[in-house]
C-alpha cells in the first residue's frame, strides 16, 4: 500500500507544480502585464456540421476554424481558434491582449473569440490534486 501512497503523493506534487506555474501565468494576464494591439484576419476555413468537443462532442451546422495574426516588436505572432458562424461573419481586425513578458500568450477580446485557457486548466485540475493528496494520506 506505501507503494500507492508514494505514487499518488508524487501525482498531487506534480499537479502542484503545473498549479503555481498555470496560475502564475493566468496573473500574467492581470490587465497592468498586459497591452492591446490590432489582429487582422489571417485565414479562415468554414465547416458544414463540424463535430466540436471531446468525447463525442457535438455537432455544429456551420462552423468557423480562423486564424488571426497580429505584430509586437516586429515579430509576427498567430492565434487560432474556432467558432461557429459562416464565412464573412468574423470581422476581419480584432483586438487581441497578450501578455507584455511573452507576447505569444493572448486572447482576442473583440466578441469574445476567445479566452485564455491558464484559468480554466487550473481550476479543472483542482480536483485532481486533491483526490492524489486524499489518496496518499489515506494509504499510508
Amino acid at each position: 500500500m506505501w507503494i500507492l501512497s508514494i505514487i499518488s503523493l508524487l501525482f498531487s506534487l506534480i499537479i502542484a507544480v503545473i498549479e503555481i506555474w498555470l496560475i502564475y501565468v493566468s496573473y500574467c494576464f492581470r490587465p497592468k502585464y498586459c497591452k492591446k494591439c490590432k489582429g487582422f484576419l489571417y485565414q479562415q476555413k468554414h465547416i458544414k456540421n463540424a463535430k466540436v468537443g471531446l468525447y463525442g462532442g457535438r455537432y455544429i451546422k456551420d462552423y468557423l476554424e480562423f486564424t488571426y495574426s497580429y505584430r509586437v516588436d516586429g515579430i509576427e505572432y498567430r492565434i487560432a481558434s474556432g467558432t461557429g458562424g459562416k464565412k464573412g461573419d468574423l470581422p476581419s481586425t480584432v483586438d487581441i491582449v497578450y501578455q507584455q513578458k511573452n507576447p505569444k500568450r493572448a486572447y482576442i477580446k473583440t466578441k469574445n473569440l476567445s479566452t485564455p485557457f491558464y484559468p480554466i486548466v487550473s481550476i479543472v485540475l483542482v480536483p485532481f490534486f486533491i483526490l492524489f493528496l486524499i489518496i496518499g494520506f489515506l494509504t499510508i
